[in-house]
């Protein structure tokens, strides 16, 4: 993903006698009921200047940036932002005096709060009320301090976040897909079917036959059917062995090139199901040919499935070693070979491309701003 930042400056300077002295700040003391009110209405215009010039995806922002930010939301000044999709925090809280909305904020846009557990300036349950006054959050916790941070995994969660809120804020469903969605809607029960985001419309099947379940998630572009195919993936997997997840997704890939440019998500489901129960079939054939195989042998089976030596009495006396050689054998076989069951979380086919979106940093230092551009750009 290819991504333009716009860097926006603090008005105000920090004190020369404290420790941040030379950096920026939105506001000289938020204490001050006299001057803070005006400070902040300073600072928003700043930000609302920058928003009218450029139409912005994402808005980062950090500590003290993101009092600014919720502020901003709460008094709608990204009501025009048409194309923003996404927000995200890192060691924020609210602002002084913040007048709780009615109604959870931005409803249309997915927001994203990191908090530090060794955050010693913010503390979580700050983080935590700033997450709940948004109606679409996802809040992670993190190990490290007051900073965005930029360890592998939550730069990882970063860049799908930005990656998958982008994409599905420029989706439009066309009137085939939605058609086909109500029709989904009619066919599956509400344990088997549903939209997982209702922006991208993206689905969640279960396909299951006897005990074993295969979650099927179904994501679609702009131009489907006609122009684009779905994209899926797998979510969980219960009581499935590799062998059978493989062979599952291969019938729905064979479906989907064989139903390009139509609806496809019923004839994906449906080929899936009919592999799960023809695999479930064979399963249980080769179960009962091996069990009257067993029983001829004089064996009995264990709960793994591998033949034990009979039990010796004074009827059978002892078992010879040319027949332990043979059981040894065959259990070895039978041990290297075995499909145990796995669970894997996702397995994908297909890929997307996505255009440049515009990020704009709301920060509260120069060097976190800084580590946020590094967060992406070192991906």
């Amino acid at each position: 993903m290819e991504f333009e930042w716009t860097f926006l400056d603090a008005p105000f300077l920090c004190d020369v006698n404290s420790s941040d002295s030379g950096q920026r700040t939105w506001w000289q003391d938020s204490s001050n009921s006299t001057t803070y009110p005006t400070d902040l209405q300073l600072s928003l215009n700043s930000l609302t200047a920058t928003l009218n010039a450029t139409s912005f995806h994402v808005i980062l922002s950090f500590s003290q940036g993101c009092s600014l930010v919720a502020e901003a939301a709460a008094r709608g000044l990204f009501t025009d932002q048409s194309n923003l999709c996404c927000l995200v925090f890192a060691g924020g809280l609210l602002p002084r005096y913040f007048i709780q909305p009615k109604e959870p904020l931005l409803p249309t846009v997915s927001t994203l709060h990191f908090a530090g557990s060794k955050d010693k300036a913010v503390p979580m349950a700050s983080s935590q009320s700033l997450a709940h006054v948004f109606a679409n959050r996802t809040f992670i916790q993190h190990s490290q301090g007051h900073c965005f941070p930029s360890r592998s995994s939550e730069s990882q969660t970063l860049i799908q976040f930005l990656e998958e809120k982008y994409r599905a804020a420029s989706f439009t469903p066309s009137e085939d897909l939605l058609d086909e969605l109500e029709a989904l809607e009619s066919i599956y029960t509400p344990e088997e079917y549903s939209v997982v985001d209702p922006i991208s419309k993206q689905l969640s099947v279960k396909v299951k036959s006897e005990q074993k379940i295969i979650e099927l998630m179904f994501r679609f572009q702009t131009g489907y059917p006609e122009e684009t195919p779905l994209t899926l993936t797998t979510g969980d997997l219960i009581g499935c062995t590799k062998r059978m997840v493989t062979g599952a997704l291969h019938m729905a890939r064979v479906s989907i090139e064989e139903n390009e440019g139509m609806p496809q998500v019923f004839a994906v489901v449906q080929a899936v199901q009919d592999f799960m129960d023809e695999y479930n079939a064979e399963e249980e054939e080769e179960e009962e040919e091996e069990e009257e195989e067993v029983q001829k042998e004089g064996t009995s089976m264990d709960p793994n499935g591998l033949k034990k030596r009979p039990t010796l009495n004074a009827s059978n006396g002892a078992i010879s070693v040319d027949v332990l050689s043979t059981l040894t054998e065959e259990a070895s076989v039978r041990v290297t070979s075995s499909d145990a069951p796995r669970r894997r979380k996702k397995m994908y086919w297909g890929d997307f491309c996505i255009g440049k979106s515009w990020i704009l940093v709301v920060g509260c230092l120069w060097d976190c701003c800084l580590s946020v551009l590094n967060v992406v750009l070192l991906r």
